[in-house]
């Protein structure tokens, strides 16, 4: 069915079924599919019997939208801490110390997104012992499980560093209004305001600059964590998926 047509009828959805004559209708009629949409769908929906005894398909789409999420501001971080170039000498990045473009709001939404992600891998664990008792299965989804919770105190930890938070404070305008004053406020007048000014901006870019430097490190660490969390992640959960854990409810005959 979509908005303007929509197929009413049997269908073969199996071996033993192959053989039976199937029958149905197409129809263009907009108030019943309408009907079919907002009645009839909804009701066949309450009335039925779940396939799965548990279907985690929904659990592993939210999964997945996190991390998506979490790329995303992995790039964006990526992209406030280096620039990109594009000239004679080629293409690539370069470490960012010019401008102050690091955000907390960034860093803020990495740490949420990952406890997110970590809260939805316990989940999974949990789905897994209803699954299955296999206790290879079972300990080495703890074991990634584990290492993800690592991951995420690890950039956490990071993310406390007070010349980190420096830098992610750090306005280089008012920085320099505040050396004029605290500096030259006495000299700073009339003629020779612009180059009084023009040394409280030197200034103020020398100590971010030195901030960007202190603090590369741990910049460089945060970027490797959500990037080793983003793979360790994506293979822990190809582990689950392989497994097909997905059964069939006992109220399903399938004769």
């Amino acid at each position: 069915m979509t908005n303007n047509v929509a197929y009413v009828g049997s269908a073969n959805y199996s071996d033993e079924s192959r053989h039976n004559i199937e029958f149905g209708f197409i129809s263009r009629n907009q108030d019943y599919i309408k009907f079919l949409k907002n009645e009839m769908t909804k009701e066949i929906e309450e009335l039925s019997t779940p396939y799965f005894e548990y279907d985690y398909l929904p659990l592993l789409l939210e999964v997945k939208m996190h991390l998506s999420n979490l790329f995303a501001l992995k790039e964006e971080l990526f992209n406030q801490v280096y620039s990109y170039y594009d000239d004679l000498d080629g293409e690539g990045y370069f470490y960012n110390d010019t401008e102050d473009r690091l955000r907390q709001i960034t860093i803020d939404n990495i740490i949420k997104e990952i406890n997110e992600c970590t809260k939805y891998f316990d989940t999974i664990c949990d789905v897994a012992y209803k699954l299955t008792d296999d206790d290879n299965v079972l300990d080495e989804l703890n074991e990634y499980y584990e290492n993800l919770e690592i991951l995420e105190k690890q950039f956490e930890d990071i993310s406390c560093n007070e010349k980190l938070f420096e830098l992610v404070c750090f306005d280089s305008t008012e920085r320099a209004n505040s050396i004029l004053q605290e500096e030259y406020s006495a000299e700073a007048y009339d003629e020779y305001l612009d180059g009084y000014a023009q040394i409280a901006m030197d200034k103020a870019h020398e100590e971010f600059q030195d901030l960007c430097q202190e603090t590369r490190e741990e910049l460089d660490s945060m970027i490797k964590t959500i990037q080793d969390y983003l793979v360790l992640y994506k293979e822990s959960l190809e582990e689950f998926e392989d497994l097909e854990f997905r059964k069939v409810s006992e109220n399903i005959d399938n004769t």
